[in-house]
């Protein structure tokens, strides 16, 4: 800036002066984790002036220096509004990649569901053409013996209706086949789907195979439990929640405490009549000054800060009772999973049984449908 004023007393020597004044300064805040802040800045001043008592005129004044200051209570050591900020932002940062990653396991579940709902329908549609062609067949051996008169009108008429039930069995298991295909499709890439419907097959290569140990509930339930407190996305977004509400809540405790700064200024000083003599003064730091203090405020009531602290507080108690009812959600979870393992487990083993008895009855219905004895009805 540039300022001429009027002299004010006697000694000045001159009725005006003028003055050049040049200032600049940058910060860093905070300069350590604790909260230390730092201030460089650089004023030049340029005074002219006509007074007599003046042994440099023009004469130009410089001064290079840093300060520093350290809060003690109010916003320092660790938790200050920076590394509060900076850890905040940091904890979201993570929150909104367990976000993604909860979204791409439930694409990845359904994907997964959504490939064996089709090796079970194709698995489906083969037990409905097996059916279809014993249907078939036992409609021809049928129709062979009412020509020889084994066999009476009825026994056709049943083995055909037979035939056209099995036949309705494998439309439908194609429709369900189609399907299934339709939305495995559409979860890996929706260009797959084409306005034909006739279109290219999915054909799954992966088969079900048998576990390679025996389930143990007991294990599965402990493990599984610890295993999705630490892998589940919604767990983990809950534990980086509590860690900002705690951060908060320091913070917001730091707040409440009165302010308590020391202050130290270390300058550099440099006098001539031209700038560059100036500037080479400074920097010679021949000429320096050091001058330190304390920053004390003391704030009346300070109710705003008390009541920040206090709902920090609330809001913290409320995220750890919402944590507590997740572990015990995710507790009910993993229990029905495994309770429903067992399940499975033993309907798998009942319906193996079920498989050799129906064999067993098959084909014992199908000896005694050769001697006349049965009827295909029985049979199917």
């Amino acid at each position: 800036g540039e300022s001429i004023s009027q002299s004010s007393n006697f000694f000045t020597g001159a009725p005006e002066v003028d003055e050049d004044t040049f200032a600049a300064s940058i910060g860093l805040s905070p300069l350590t984790p604790f909260g230390m802040s730092a201030k460089a800045s650089f004023d030049s001043k340029r005074t002219n002036s006509t007074s007599s008592y003046y042994s440099l005129n023009p004469r130009w004044e410089q001064t290079l220096g840093i300060t520093l200051t350290m809060p003690l209570l109010k916003g320092g050591w660790y938790g200050s509004n920076y590394d509060a900020v900076i850890l905040v932002a940091r904890n979201n940062r993570d929150i909104s990649v367990h976000a993604f990653a909860a979204v791409l396991t439930q694409v990845t579940l359904d994907v997964q569901k959504a490939f064996w709902e089709l090796v079970y329908s194709i698995e489906n549609k083969k037990v409905t053409e097996e059916a279809l062609k014993v249907a078939e067949r036992f409609r021809d051996e049928t129709v062979e013996r009412e020509k020889v008169g084994r066999s009476s009108k009825l026994d056709v008429i049943q083995a055909m209706s037979g035939v056209a039930s099995q036949e309705e069995g494998v439309i439908n298991a194609e429709k369900l086949v189609r399907n299934a295909e339709d939305r495995l499709k559409l979860l890996i890439d929706p260009a797959l789907l084409s306005r034909r419907l006739e279109e290219e097959a999915l054909l799954p290569v992966a088969e079900l195979s048998p576990p390679e140990r025996e389930f143990d509930a007991e294990a599965a339930l402990t493990e599984g439990f610890a295993a999705a407190l630490v892998m589940r996305p919604d767990c983990q977004q809950t534990l980086k929640k509590i860690r900002n509400q705690e951060i908060l809540l320091h913070k917001a405790e730091q707040d409440v405490l009165p302010k308590f700064d020391l202050t130290g200024t270390a300058a550099l000083l440099g006098l001539e009549d031209d700038f560059g003599n100036a500037m080479d003064k400074t920097l010679d730091s021949r000429y320096r000054s050091l001058s330190g203090g304390i920053v004390v405020e003391i704030p009346l009531g300070n109710l705003t800060a008390r009541g920040d602290r206090n709902k920090a507080r609330l809001d913290q108690r409320i995220l750890l009772l919402e944590r507590k009812k997740l572990e015990e959600q995710v507790l009910l979870e993993v229990r029905e999973a495994v309770r429903e393992v067992k399940a499975v487990e033993k309907r798998i083993a009942a319906t193996r049984e079920s498989e050799e008895l129906a064999k067993a009855q098959f084909e014992a219905e199908e000896e005694r449908q050769k001697q006349g004895v049965s009827t295909m009805y029985d049979v199917l």
